[in-house]
């Protein structure tokens, strides 16, 4: 509730997951959805790919996604840059370096 409240995540928020479920990133989506009432889409590629992750954020109009560093630094590298929808992205697993973040945060 903490984090829905604090970020203020709502009803109208549409939340891409692309970590596995048993991650407890993965599982904390559902935890946030269960507070705040948003909907929850699950990533339609097995196997990560940049690309099809950014395009999926379009094509659903997605305001929230979880992801690694690792997945960033597959965005930041290829350019990719944030659709107009997107309001957060929340990064667990791992240290996300200074340099990387700026990189995140000048695509959107």
């Amino acid at each position: 509730r903490g984090v829905v409240q604090h970020f203020g995540l709502n009803q109208y928020d549409i939340y891409l997951n692309a970590l596995p479920d048993f991650h407890i990133g993965g599982l904390a989506i559902y935890a946030r959805a269960y507070a705040a009432g948003f909907r929850v889409m699950k990533s339609k590629d097995i196997k990560w790919s940049a690309p099809q992750f950014a395009d999926q954020l379009t094509q659903e109009a997605v305001t929230i996604a979880s992801l690694v560093p690792t997945q960033v630094y597959d965005l930041v590298t290829q350019q990719i840059p944030a659709p107009p929808p997107l309001r957060w992205i929340f990064v667990g697993g791992g240290s996300l370096s200074k340099e990387l973040f700026a990189r995140a945060r000048a695509l959107g």
